[in-house]
């Protein structure tokens, strides 16, 4: 339930930093806003799951202690 719940928020603050990007490019060009934003939409998807299934997997194995032999 974890990894959905990251997965969700990595892709709201990604959206929005995408929305953010083809809103600045649009002062300059409206048709090369959308296709950024439009390439920023789909790459989110993307990006937004690989980031969050890092940010949840468990951490390293723990060290096996070796007990020292008699």
């Amino acid at each position: 339930m974890t990894l959905l719940f990251t997965y969700a928020a990595t892709l709201v603050i990604g959206q929005a930093v995408g929305v953010a990007v083809g809103l600045f490019i649009e002062r300059y060009s409206s048709s090369a806003s959308m296709v950024v934003w439009l390439s920023l939409y789909f790459l989110m998807f993307w990006l937004a799951w690989r980031l969050s299934v890092r940010l949840t997997e468990p951490s390293s194995r723990p060290a096996v202690t070796r007990h020292p032999q008699p």
